[in-house]
């Protein structure tokens, strides 16, 4: 057997700012110039090809080699107290936290990064301060100790693949809160919980069992992964200069790896711990602000503020209703969404460009162009808005997932449905009344990006990696017996048996069947043996695709197109069968990129498989029990209560209209021939041609800036349509002055300081936003009284004297 070991031919040393750079990397993209840079220079791809397969593998061999370590020691314990305590403390946080923060009417999240920070400092508390002494458990005689010794780095990555685990709210949550709470539905808490479980771990099976082709091989990269080690090694190596790694190191990079230390010491630099507590306490104080002192601080809409009242510059201008163009934010919680400093730069401006394209430029054009026949009578009706007295109070709808009737009048789901067999099917005499259904501009816009993004994705993967994931493959294919030494390290733990994620597999199916069929769920067998079919046919080429690529390819709404086409007028079996099929895919991707961090940690296979099992059963019962007290604390789906300011769960509103437009309309409805909305199809024929452009550009002009360009990053625009459009201005000025200028000035800094930096906002406003929302559902009486920074349009969009008759009563 040949050991795939650091080859010197082609080792080529990184530049120390390109390897310091991956500890505040965000695993979101990662472009093939990218991986290259890792070496310093870029790799000829049209090499011979006898030599081809040695290029190929020294490549991602130099990569692995310039972040992972080549070292393991086996002794080192794994499942510990301090996992067992930081880990399930910081899942179950986490857990929560996130789930309430689904409901905000601009989603904010914490990311589970921070814990990856905060575990280590907590970790090396718990060793200096617990007893060593060892314990025995008289009946079962077992010993144990609560401290095994000094908090190792396995320990460390395991906690934060527990707590990353737990900390995405579960997808299924979407489906039952729309059911219970929109539709009125009646579901028990327990089918609810088990459709959770099942939803989470319905993907599990079938990426375990493609691990030996997706995750072992050396020519599956899984960029993502690359991040979380440097830091894990950041943290670790920097007080163990004599560890064994560095032995293995040229004198230079054993001096780079600990010269941050003795510089620590000497007062050089504040602590990390100490200058992260300042960031969370000083956005934790900041937050009430905008939160709950001066909320006009959330959006202050510039062309609001040009004088006399025009509605259609109002329109354009309000982050609320309209477009939001120059719209800027002073609230972190909806600066943060996209993570303007710990994501790479240039991924950054690729969000923003297609913020900037889609939301302020082809949306407005084609709003004010009616192209879509109704655009501007949306919204218009005196139900809805006029004069400010309904929910749309510049008397147009633009930036909303509401339903609309041909009149522009605003219609629920319910008035299009009607309960048959336990289900809920189209009413086809509501339909035909209220036909053609509407809905705004941004949302139209949205779902052409959609739509070109996710063929724009297989494009840009076949123009920028096509060698690599043909020649990968067939490397991968051929090396599955030949061990690179990662591989070869790990041998050394027991595997998991193909058979527990067969037998995974099985439980799954036969819970989502028992679920479906009993839970009040509603899809019939075949839907839910259709999921888990195309869920396996995704897995290895999106598989394939993100292990090479970074870039993960989402099929909701191609889940939502297929079954809109087969079965047509079913709203819950579609909303079912979609959560099914994408969990069934995103969940086994996500698997698999904690498998393949694993692999380069050298956590054992067993320990790793039940970690994530449990982590994912516990999470699942936390989100459904928060979400559900969360959606009756807030009034969810109540057509008396007005929502509360900030917490609109506009993403579980937008759930339910895809549901509608796609289940119970139908997919030959809402998009066929005759629709309105049938040029939006244009999105796929687009999103294959579109990479072929800056790849053509890249070609003619090498030494240019076109491959950073990403048309499936720009597509898939941060548009989540609701919420606040105050998300570009100042998020991209955040992400330039950090980023860019920052790290251009004062290099040692940006590095050692942006992501805690980043990390300490976070937490900051989200401890911050859950104490405001416990303020406002527990103590409703409590509220800041009107004044200039805090008006009933917080926005300052509306008439002056619509603003007084709805502040002081003056109408």
């Amino acid at each position: 057997m040949s050991i795939h070991k650091h080859n010197e031919a082609f080792a080529v040393q990184p530049p120390q700012d390109r390897l310091d750079s991956y500890e505040i990397y965000s695993p979101t993209h990662y472009s093939k110039s990218d991986l290259n840079l890792v070496n310093g220079e870029y790799l000829d791809d049209g090499s011979e090809d006898g030599d081809e397969r040695t290029i190929m593998m020294g490549e991602i061999l130099d990569i692995v080699d310039a972040v992972v370590s080549d070292t393991d020691d086996p002794t080192q314990p794994v499942i510990t107290f301090r996992v067992l305590v930081l880990g399930g403390l910081f899942g179950l946080v986490l857990a929560v936290c996130n789930t309430v923060f689904s409901f905000k009417t601009n989603f904010f999240g914490i990311s589970p990064y921070f814990v990856l920070l905060l575990s280590y400092p907590l970790g090396n508390f718990m060793y200096w301060s617990l007893s060593p002494r060892i314990y025995t458990l008289p009946y079962f005689k077992t010993q144990f100790t609560l401290n095994p010794g000094p908090f190792n780095f396995k320990e460390n990555a395991i906690i934060y693949v527990i707590v990353r685990t737990a900390a995405a709210p579960a997808y299924a949550l979407y489906n039952i809160v729309s059911q219970k709470y929109y539709l009125n539905q009646s579901l028990n808490i327990g089918w609810c919980i088990a459709f959770a479980v099942v939803t989470q771990l319905s993907g599990y099976g079938v990426a375990g069992l493609c691990r030996k082709v997706l995750v072992r091989p050396a020519a599956m990269l899984w960029p993502g992964t690359l991040t979380v080690i440097a830091t894990l090694r950041a943290l670790h190596e920097h007080h163990s200069a004599g560890s064994k790694d560095n032995e293995n190191k040229d004198d230079d990079t054993a001096s780079r790896a600990t010269s941050d230390a003795p510089s620590a010491e000497k007062g050089k630099w504040m602590s990390k711990r100490v200058f992260l507590l300042i960031c969370m306490s000083g956005m934790f104080a900041y937050q009430f602000l905008p939160g709950f002192v001066a909320p006009m601080l959330s959006a202050v809409s510039v062309l609001c503020y040009t004088g006399t009242f025009n509605q259609r510059l109002h329109m354009l201008g309000s982050a609320r209703q309209g477009f939001g163009i120059l719209s800027l934010s002073f609230d972190w919680s909806i600066i943060g969404q996209l993570g303007p400093i710990r994501s790479p730069l240039w991924a950054m401006l690729n969000q923003y460009a297609g913020l900037l394209f889609f939301v302020w430029i082809v949306a407005p054009l084609l709003w004010v162009n009616n192209a879509f026949g109704a655009d501007q009578i949306l919204g218009s009706d005196s139900h809805d808005g006029l004069a400010g007295r309904g929910r749309f109070t510049l008397a147009q709808a633009v930036n909303s997932p509401a339903l609309f009737n041909s009149a522009g009048r605003e219609i629920s789901a319910l008035q299009l449905v009607y309960k048959a067999n336990h289900s809920l099917v189209l009413n086809q005499t509501a339909y035909e009344i209220n036909q053609p259904i509407r809905i705004t501009t941004l949302y139209a816009v949205q779902y052409f990006g959609i739509f070109v993004a996710f063929t724009s994705t297989f494009m840009h993967a076949f123009l920028w990696y096509r060698k690599d994931v043909a020649q990968r493959f067939k490397f991968a294919v051929q090396d599955l017996d030949t061990k690179d030494i990662h591989a070869q390290m790990m041998d050394r733990y027991l595997d998991v048996p193909d058979s527990w994620y067969g037998i995974l597999l099985c439980i799954s199916t036969i819970g989502a069947l028992t679920v479906c069929t009993w839970g009040g769920f509603d899809l019939e067998w075949w839907g839910v043996l259709l999921s888990i079919a195309v869920s396996i046919a995704c897995i290895l080429p999106l598989g394939i695709v993100e292990a090479i690529s970074g870039q993960r390819v989402a099929t909701n709404v191609e889940a939502e197109l297929l079954y809109g086409f087969i079965a047509p007028g079913q709203l819950t079996h579609l909303m079912t069968f979609k959560t099914l099929t994408y969990m069934g895919v995103n969940e086994a991707l996500a698997f698999l990129e904690d498998l393949k961090l694993s692999h380069f940690v050298k956590i054992p296979p067993r320990t790793m498989f039940w970690a994530q099992i449990i982590s994912t059963i516990l999470c699942a019962v936390v989100n459904v029990v928060v979400g559900c007290f969360i959606s009756e604390r807030l009034n969810i789906g109540s057509t008396t209560v007005m929502p509360t300011e900030g917490w609109t769960a506009y993403n579980y509103q937008i759930f339910l209209s895809a549901g509608t437009i796609w289940g119970a309309i139908g997919s030959t409805n809402f998009f066929g021939p005759s629709s309105p909305y049938f040029p939006c199809l244009a999105g796929f024929a687009v999103g294959l041609v579109a990479p072929i452009i800056p790849y053509t550009l890249h070609a003619l002009f090498p030494n240019s800036l076109w491959h950073l360009v990403n048309i499936p990053i720009i597509a898939m625009f941060h548009s989540q349509i609701g919420a606040l459009r105050s998300d570009l201005v100042t998020p991209l000025l955040v992400a330039f002055t950090v980023n860019f200028v920052v790290k251009r000035v004062n290099f040692e800094w940006w590095k050692r300081y942006a992501f805690v930096m980043s990390s300490g906002f976070d937490v900051g406003a989200a401890c911050a936003l859950l104490v405001m929302l416990a303020m406002v559902t527990m103590f409703p009486r409590i509220k800041m009284p009107y004044h200039a920074l805090n008006r009933f349009d917080i926005e300052g969009c509306l008439p002056k004297e619509v603003l007084a008759c709805r502040e002081y009563g003056k109408c």
